[in-house]
């Protein structure tokens, strides 16, 4: 297993965003439209009724954080004594929502659980286990070589079951990607995942396996362990693909890539999300955000100075949560940081050589 991984307790960089604003609905549903009537939305083979669109695959659920704390691990009062922390921001930037586990009407044995934001739907169980509680065997860890290959235990084996209709009645099961699965990590539960709807016994041991490759080790994966496992907590790892790893399926389309624009204002505006970034880290400015420097703050500093920054008139910016700061890593890029922010957009001069307590501020817009 790679020694990197992202805590995703802490955000290492500091930007400011401004609180979600309505999003624009043509970009979104064109979004949709151009992929109706793709591979991946045409595998739902059974006569069941199906979730009727337009999703918006882009967009971001709340995290599910819904109290604050102060440093002594004492529950505050978020609006006065931490305003502007993740709990301080109910079903923002969207409310979470899941429908399940759903029996098939026609596969009785064959359980999903539907995403209606993204329009994605999960396989109940993670992979070797079976039944609406999934307490029917056991999880079945594999590795990436055959789970890519289509081998038994595989998501792309699932589309072959039923006669080859398909596990619940679907022909596009397939090892979701690491934003994809990020989706569903819920950062009060314990196990952190929604476990009102997702009923999987098996969070310890082994981390989630994601399809997207890490692009600074050779023959590595993202994976996502939502296990309690303090100091760790839940976390994003990079996992050597030899290594075998549980494997929970997902039918749908994927994400879309990131569309962002540059505002030319400072700020940097997300098409996906309709969220609004300050373009440059705290302490940075001036074109290309080579005036100033990168300063390490704390999480209190940051937040502070997100509560009270003035980059846009009559805008309100805040710190990130964590959820809005994974949509702009791109996990492609391999320098230098693990992962790193998409810098074609949102410059950071010098670029950290590794992950430090650095805090990048981000403004996000309502």
């Amino acid at each position: 297993m790679y020694k990197y991984f992202i805590f995703i307790a802490l955000l290492f960089f500091s930007f400011c965003i401004k609180s979600p604003a309505v999003l624009d609905p043509p970009y979104f549903i064109l979004q949709y439209l151009q992929n109706v009537n793709s591979t991946e939305n045409q595998g739902n083979n059974s006569q069941c009724p199906a979730p009727a669109g337009p999703f918006n695959p882009g967009a971001i659920f709340d995290t599910g954080q819904t109290l604050c704390w102060n440093g002594a691990g004492t529950v505050q009062t978020c609006a006065l004594w931490l305003p502007g922390a993740d709990g301080d921001f109910n079903n923002v930037p969207n409310a979470r929502s899941f429908v399940g586990p759903t029996q098939h009407c026609k596969f009785t044995s064959d359980y999903t659980i539907f995403d209606p934001l993204h329009g994605l739907t999960w396989k109940a169980c993670a992979q070797g286990q079976t039944g609406s509680d999934c307490s029917g065997s056991v999880a079945a860890p594999i590795n990436w070589a055959n789970a890519n290959a289509g081998l038994s235990g595989s998501c792309t084996e699932l589309n072959t079951l039923n006669s080859g209709e398909g596990y619940a009645g679907r022909t596009n099961w397939r090892i979701p990607t690491v934003r994809e699965l990020a989706s569903i990590v819920h950062y009060t539960n314990n196990p952190h995942i929604e476990n009102a709807f997702f009923p999987s016994r098996t969070f310890t041991g082994r981390p989630y396996m994601t399809s997207t490759i890490d692009a600074r080790a050779a023959g590595n994966n993202w994976a996502i362990d939502f296990s309690v496992a303090p100091p760790m907590d839940v976390r994003i790892l990079s996992t050597a693909q030899a290594t075998s790893i549980y494997l929970r399926c997902v039918s749908g389309n994927a994400m879309p890539a990131t569309s962002f624009v540059d505002q030319g204002d400072g700020t940097i505006r997300d098409l996906n999300t309709g969220l609004l970034w300050a373009q440059c880290s705290e302490g940075q400015g001036g074109v290309g955000c080579m005036f100033g420097g990168i300063g390490s703050l704390d999480w209190n500093q940051a937040r502070g100075n997100c509560n009270g920054k003035v980059l846009v008139p009559g805008r309100v910016w805040r710190l990130p949560n964590i959820n809005e700061l994974l949509s702009i890593i791109d996990y492609s890029d391999p320098n230098p940081i693990l992962p790193t922010i998409d810098t074609t957009f949102f410059q950071t001069h010098p670029i950290l050589q590794d992950i430090g307590p650095l805090l990048h501020m981000i403004a996000i817009k309502v």
